[in-house]
């Protein structure tokens, strides 16, 4: 969490049994269950950059290797969890903070009635969406045609996010969106380059 103290960790006992949200204090504190569901896996847990709210993404527990799952919310304390939108789930892509804590960029899926995109990584058609954590309202970052766009993160300053975008090809790009003009750019680059990250200057 951003108060440097506070870990905060999924448990399952096993396939088909659910999962649970922990916190626990790093100096070893007792620990304390934010929120459990008997049907899902909870993965992903990620932090307001404010501390004063937990995304996550919830999956169905079965042994489908790739399914089509949910960005929750819930408060720093547990209360009020609530779903905020389809997302892509079992691939690994945790959602992200936008530095006022706001809103969340996620990956969504494009293909969910694709039983292949289920069992297969490479069949995942996907792009990045942007939810309001209040409202509840989705709106559309990028409009790429038959891609795994993937792996948002956001600049300090709240105006870019950078993305990984897989081709037809298995060529991974870098690129950017400018979430106030909406356009949306190629990272200019010697070869495939993936995974981005922002540095403080």
């Amino acid at each position: 969490a951003p108060d440097g103290q506070t870990l905060t960790y999924s448990f399952t006992r096993g396939l088909g049994l659910g999962s649970e949200l922990w916190a626990a204090d790093s100096a070893g504190g007792r620990a304390r269950q934010l929120h459990a569901d008997a049907d899902s896996v909870i993965t992903f847990a990620r932090w307001s950059l404010d501390g004063k709210q937990i995304a996550f993404i919830k999956m169905p527990d079965s042994a489908t290797p790739f399914p089509l799952g949910e960005l929750w919310v819930m408060d720093a304390d547990g209360s009020r969890a609530r779903p905020l939108a389809p997302a892509d789930a079992g691939h690994g892509y945790a959602a992200a903070w936008s530095p006022d804590s706001t809103r969340i960029a996620f990956v969504g899926r494009d293909n969910p009635d694709y039983p292949a995109a289920d069992q297969s990584a490479g069949a995942l058609v996907s792009n990045i969406y942007l939810v309001e954590t209040e409202t509840g309202q989705t709106s559309r970052v990028t409009r790429f045609e038959g891609m795994l766009v993937e792996s948002p993160v956001w600049s300090a300053d709240g105006h870019f996010i950078a993305f990984s975008v897989v081709t037809l090809n298995d060529t991974i790009n870098m690129w950017f969106a400018d979430l106030v003009s909406g356009t949306v750019t190629l990272l200019e680059n010697r070869g495939p380059a993936c995974c981005p990250g922002w540095i403080r200057k």
